[in-house]
């Protein structure tokens, strides 16, 4: 079972993961702050509709976290499949494995719906990723048999 793991790969690519998560959110923030004010919005009113809960009950905003979530969920699983060589999409399945479970300390600040299809996106998302790298780059070195006995 856990023949074919690379530590090492799976860790960036979770540093990937969840670092970019963390930067976009930022950036998209930032963007829809600017947006606001351009439109003449006072900045009290601006920062009252990004509290959580108003961006909890907007279907648009949690739709685009889970897009931008999932696009850099996508590109940690194809470093894990970049850096790993072997066992790409097993690699890429357990580094989804670990960013879902760094998102679930989230999980009580967000709506039921999002926290049922998070991780099936999240872990789609790195297994696409490194199953990119693995058709990208090639299966890699083949790994040693089993020692007999």
């Amino acid at each position: 079972m856990l023949r074919g793991l690379k530590f090492l790969p799976i860790f960036v690519g979770f540093l990937v993961d969840i670092g970019g998560s963390f930067f976009v959110g930022v950036l998209f923030g930032f963007a829809l702050f600017i947006f606001h004010a351009a439109q003449g919005m006072p900045t009290r009113d601006i920062v009252a509709q990004m509290d959580s809960k108003h961006i909890q009950q907007s279907l648009i905003l949690m739709s685009a976290s889970l897009g931008l979530g999932s696009f850099c969920s996508l590109l940690g699983g194809f470093v894990v499949g970049w850096m790993a060589r072997v066992s790409q999409v097993k690699n890429g399945f357990v580094m989804g494995l670990f960013s879902t479970a760094f998102g679930s300390f989230f999980w009580a600040s967000n709506p039921l719906w999002y926290n049922v299809i998070c991780p099936v996106f999240t872990v789609g998302a790195t297994m696409s990723g490194a199953y990119f790298a693995q058709v990208l780059f090639g299966k890699g070195p083949t790994p040693p048999p089993p020692p007999a006995g």
